[in-house]
């Protein structure tokens, strides 16, 4: 295994230690690349795209909710206001 890199660190013209960390550093990039980008075919990319310029739909029950949420910790911070 050490003679092939060798041979390949002189047929390329580096020394042993520029080859392999040539080598290390191209499979870091393709190892980021393959995680931090995924492809997808064109139907999956329409698909996609539809949801992601879509407005967001109204859903009153999370409006409610939300504003319920919001109601309660007002009240909390009043009361923990007027306690100290």
């Amino acid at each position: 295994m050490k003679e092939q890199i060798r041979k390949s660190a002189a047929l390329t013209g580096r020394s042993m230690s520029d080859f392999i960390v040539a080598a290390a550093i191209a499979q870091a990039e393709a190892t980021m690349a393959s995680i931090e980008r995924w492809e997808v075919n064109e139907t999956d990319s329409r698909f996609i795209m539809g949801l992601l310029l879509a407005p967001p739909a109204k859903v009153p029950a999370l409006r409610k909710l939300m504003s319920g949420i919001r109601t309660k910790k007002i009240k909390k911070r009043r009361k923990s206001a007027s306690a100290a």
